[in-house]
């Protein structure tokens, strides 16, 4: 293998190393911005679903607050409330379905009466309706349970705040019940608007103690979410679970393809220039042997020799040089004829 064509190979594998080198950089450098995007989608997910979550828990603490209203009206009354109708009118939002009083577990009034006839039940006859009802009444506190099919369509969950009355001996007695029936997901809507509005898909999830051991849909965007951050918070007898993931995927916001693009573009531009270089330095080398030695005889010319005689002194500071000169009489003429 002549010299020439190694140094053809060395100048290949040396552009062709950084070439790879910089590729490598590259995916780096896209890895590091992908994990770095990708852990500040998280975060500002995690954010939005905190939030959005007690958003939602202080919209279905405006359905407890009816039904805390309709026991302090019981409780100054001694267990009776006059124009019942007129105070459920007015405690009414476009959320709630209806608005119950069930004294000693039996629902005996209900607001709108017209479309909620059935809703007059005993609410200790029933096995899962019961439990809930005991749940609440021995503990004091307010649950929930569904969500369920409304007779009007949809999906109701039922807030029931235990009632207790305070006897002269000091004692508590249990009153009953004050309900509020509210539809879901209608009552989370501006919270599920803003979600869409910042561009997340979500999922809330309930679990009823001490009925349900699994969390079930309450509402949701629809779609499937992969790899969802959650946040759940308790009220009442429920955990309350909000899954948030971007629309799209957690892909849909991280553009690394254009650190990636720029990158190769970069990188492409460096092996160029030093593809470049090399080849500049192999000229130069190339035309300063020229210059310095005879085309024909490969033997320094005068110009060689004169820089041959610098280095050596500069190279042997104070060392002696001996120089030999042959001349050869009507060499000339071989040339001219010879070449």
């Amino acid at each position: 293998m002549d010299a020439k064509h190694k140094e053809g190979q060395i100048r290949f594998i040396v552009i062709l190393a950084v070439f790879v080198l910089g590729l490598l950089v590259v995916w780096q450098m896209v890895r590091t911005a992908r994990r770095s995007d990708l852990e500040k989608a998280v975060a500002k997910a995690q954010l939005n679903a905190v939030t959005h979550a007690e958003q939602m828990i202080d919209q279905l603490r405006s359905g407890v607050v009816i039904t805390e209203s309709l026991e302090q009206i019981l409780i100054s009354g001694n267990g009776v409330l006059n124009n019942f109708e007129k105070v459920a009118a007015n405690q009414m939002q476009p959320c709630i379905q209806s608005i119950q009083l069930a004294p000693d577990g039996v629902v005996t009034e209900v607001y709108p009466e017209e479309g909620n006839e059935n809703a007059k039940i005993n609410l200790f006859a029933g096995d899962t309706r019961t439990q809930v009802c005991r749940y609440g009444q021995e503990h004091d506190l307010v649950t929930f349970q569904g969500p369920f099919n409304l007779n009007q369509g949809g999906k109701g969950i039922a807030i029931r705040n235990p009632v207790f009355l305070e006897q002269e001996d000091g004692s508590r007695r249990f009153w009953g019940f004050t309900i509020a029936i509210i539809r879901v997901p209608d009552i989370f809507e501006s919270t599920t608007d803003a979600l869409h509005g910042f561009g997340y898909d979500y999922r809330l999830s309930v679990m009823a103690q001490p009925i349900q051991t699994e969390f079930e849909v309450v509402g949701s965007s629809g779609a499937a979410l992969t790899d969802a951050v959650s946040y759940t918070i308790e009220l009442g007898n429920c955990s309350w679970k909000l899954e948030v993931a971007p629309v799209g995927g957690w892909n849909s916001g991280i553009h690394t393809w254009q650190v990636a693009l720029l990158g190769t573009a970069i990188v492409l531009l460096f092996t160029g220039l030093v593809a470049a270089m090399l080849v500049l330095n192999d000229g130069r080398r190339r035309f300063r042997h020229m210059a310095a030695t005879d085309a024909v005889t490969r033997l320094l010319n005068r110009n060689g020799f004169d820089r041959a005689v610098e280095v050596y002194y500069r190279e042997h500071p104070g060392e002696s040089c001996v120089a030999g000169l042959l001349d050869i009489d009507d060499f000339k003429l071989v040339n001219d004829v010879y070449g």
